[in-house]
């Protein structure tokens, strides 16, 4: 439950992010063209899916009854 929170404020400044990228201009030309920026933002977005496979694999196994209170705690930190 811990980890739906960070995961919601990844997905929440992803969706700002991207538009933004795209609006601004800089040197005549919209920020997401460079290199760097493209790479950070494929960096956020890749992160917050591994955070979310890692939340939905231990939420899964809770399920199952087969976690423990480090696989929780993993999950937290991770996704913090």
């Amino acid at each position: 439950v811990l980890s739906g929170g960070p995961i919601g404020l990844m997905a929440a400044c992803l969706d700002v992010a991207v538009p933004y990228v795209h609006e601004r201009k800089q040197f005549g030309q919209p920020i997401g063209t460079f290199q760097l920026v493209q790479g950070k933002l494929a960096d956020m977005y890749t992160t917050m899916n591994a955070a979310r496979a890692y939340v939905y694999a231990v939420a899964a196994a809770c399920d199952r009854g087969e976690t423990t209170r480090k696989d929780a705690a993993g999950c937290v930190l991770f996704a913090a």
